[in-house]
């Protein structure tokens, strides 16, 4: 038996199709749409042309990069700042079963299931992409919060006030790929388009870029620093397009965490790249779905 979950991201819808072994036998890639319907549109027509060509379970599971209320309302920001009901509405037109989960839930699951995080007591899974975000599981079970927004670590006052932050510097505001982008194009008077070329820039040794990038790469170091002392985790694993940049961030990051780590924690922390990367959601979902 097969399963269509499915991963709505800042960026990219991916639409995929997996066997209960964890094998992805099929990934369509769109560009998130910014308008729920249109969203619930795609995901309708896919499953029914799928379901003609697979031998599919009559339930998805959706994964949104945002945030996952009484298992039912969902709120993108990078869609709409309004929450809206996708299980009800997607179960009242397909006649099945859905499942969401946030992609901070779904890709430590993921990484619990099939990644670096394996059997590990105590993960930590930070996305550091269009956003900021941390998924934390204890024993293999996801920690949601009251308000199921756990882990919103964009919101930390870390850094300075900006034009993306209101009274404070947020974290997000300054270490997401957006914000990167943003303080380098300020800075350097230059018009880039996407994150990535900012990467590219401080490979050429560009005095900018590693201006802008070692900036968010002790700001990083203090965010892992406080997670490690707050949690003592068997492992933190950094995802999403910034986070798999890590190797990078490394020289700036370590020093600030050797000032704030606790000495103990120091000698035994485990830090790791995403292996999955953007898989970790599918198969997250997948493992929550059986």
């Amino acid at each position: 038996m097969n399963f269509f979950v499915v991963d709505i991201g800042g960026t990219n819808l991916r639409i995929c199709i997996v066997n209960i072994e964890g094998e992805i036998l099929r990934k369509e890639k769109l560009n998130t749409p910014k308008d729920f319907l249109e969203i619930c549109n795609i995901i309708e027509k896919s499953y029914k042309d799928f379901k003609k060509l697979y031998s599919l379970e009559e339930r998805i599971g959706i994964s949104v990069a945002g945030g996952v209320f009484e298992e039912n309302f969902v709120w993108l920001p990078n869609v709409s700042s309004e929450r809206f009901p996708l299980k009800s509405y997607l179960e009242k037109n397909l006649k099945i079963s859905v499942k969401i989960l946030d992609d901070r839930i779904s890709g430590s699951l993921g990484e619990y299931w099939k990644g670096k995080g394996k059997d590990k007591k105590i993960l930590l899974y930070l996305i550091i992409g269009t956003g900021v975000g941390l998924g934390i599981l204890i024993d293999g079970k996801p920690i949601y919060g009251k308000n199921w927004v756990s882990g919103s670590l964009g919101w930390l006052p870390l850094g300075k006030r900006n034009s993306l932050s209101s009274k404070i510097g947020t974290l997000e505001s300054q270490i997401s790929g957006p914000s990167i982008l943003r303080e380098y194009n300020s800075i350097s008077q230059r018009k880039l388009e996407k994150a990535e070329e900012v990467f590219k820039a401080f490979e050429k040794k560009d005095k900018n870029a590693e201006k802008v990038i070692s900036k968010a790469g002790k700001l990083l170091g203090k965010t892992l620093s406080s997670l490690a002392n707050i949690f003592d985790p068997d492992i933190i694993i950094l995802s999403g397009s910034i986070g798999l940049r890590w190797d990078i961030f490394k020289p700036y990051a370590y020093p600030i965490m050797n000032l704030y780590l606790s000495p103990i924690i120091k000698e035994n922390l485990e830090i790791a790249k995403s292996e999955l990367g953007e898989d970790a959601q599918i198969l997250g979902l997948l493992y929550n779905m059986f």
